[in-house]
């Protein structure tokens, strides 16, 4: 069993919540489950399977920001920024060679999706999308040269 409490401090000043804490849990199960939670980041329960498969099932609190560089013609720039919670399940798969293939679904819920000028608050928006859960699917690859030759 592993446990960690801290704090996370933001210095962008559009950032919501510039300073948050965190608490961090695993614990192995006699029955080859963890549990594995990064609040207010991620929460999931995991089990290996197969020779080197791993499954996990929870949720996770992500986000999606760009810039929009012209709106309507006016030429200021704007950022959009949406938080969201990604529920549902992930398999990973380790290919060997430092390489792993990911494939995630589930539904996703937008808890906030808003448009300001940039370097400005995210509270002084000029607009505010509210989509409704949808369903998501997701695949990955990832190549890391210092990963441990063994089994993930």
């Amino acid at each position: 069993t592993k446990m960690a409490v801290g704090l996370a401090a933001m210095i962008d000043p559009t950032v919501q919540i510039p300073v948050i804490a965190t608490f961090s849990y695993e614990h192995r199960f006699n029955n080859n489950w963890i549990i594995d939670l990064v609040l207010p980041k991620r929460a999931y329960l995991k089990k290996n399977i197969l020779s080197n498969g791993r499954v996990s099932i929870g949720s996770e609190l992500e986000s999606t920001s760009f810039y929009l560089y012209q709106l309507n013609g006016i030429s200021k720039k704007y950022e959009y920024r949406q938080t969201e919670i990604n529920s549902g399940i992930m398999y990973e798969h380790y290919l060997g060679s430092s390489c792993i293939i990911t494939f995630k679904s589930g539904l996703q819920n937008v808890i906030t999706g808003r448009i300001f000028e940039k370097n400005k608050s995210f509270n002084s928006y000029i607009l505010e999308a509210k989509p409704k859960p949808t369903v998501y699917f997701q695949a990955g690859f990832s190549f890391n040269p210092f990963m441990k030759s063994s089994k993930k």
